[in-house]
């Protein structure tokens, strides 16, 4: 799967996805930032279970992949639906 990615600060980053072995991961993301410099990013996408899944990224530095991050998302309980006396209650906090 191919992507595009647009950030807020005007950089676009490129790249593709494959499944390989349970995983989704990327290793040939270019990111061009709003001043022209590219950065090379890989990632791989772990689901762990029902309600998580780790993604780690790492960035190409002077030849070497170095870790950028890793964070792990965890699906959380569903919230109530809104009632009306509850909308009511967040519009008075805005006003």
């Amino acid at each position: 799967m191919s992507y595009r990615y647009w950030d807020s600060h005007g950089g676009v980053g490129r790249g593709t996805f494959a499944a390989v072995g349970g995983v989704l991961r990327t290793d040939d993301e270019e990111y061009r930032g709003k001043d022209g410099r590219a950065q090379r990013f890989r990632t791989v996408i772990t689901r762990v279970g029902d309600t998580r899944y780790d993604v780690a990224t790492d960035t190409l530095v002077d030849g070497h992949w170095r870790s950028v991050r890793t964070v792990s998302y965890t699906r959380g309980a569903p919230r109530p639906p809104k009632t009306e006396a509850s909308r009511s209650t967040a519009v008075a906090q805005l006003r």
